[in-house]
């Protein structure tokens, strides 16, 4: 197995490291830039910050649209 196919099987069995910029995020959860504000200012979506970065890991995203669909 690849190295980049090793990468991606970790990640897909661990959603909590994988994260999402804000711009990747907007773009995974097809909303706007300010609609993803905007979930983060109502505590829907919790992001993760590094060295003053914001990111959206693959698991709070997983979590809010499971919180969504009920």
């Amino acid at each position: 197995m690849s190295t980049e196919l090793s990468l991606l099987a970790t990640q897909v069995r661990r959603p909590d490291l994988v994260k999402y910029s804000v711009d990747q995020a907007v773009k995974r959860l097809s909303r706007s830039r300010s609609s993803l504000y905007e979930l983060i200012r109502n505590g829907e979506i919790n992001p993760v910050k590094e060295r003053g970065r914001t990111y959206i890991t693959e698991e709070e995203i997983q979590r809010w649209e499971r919180m969504t669909r009920n």
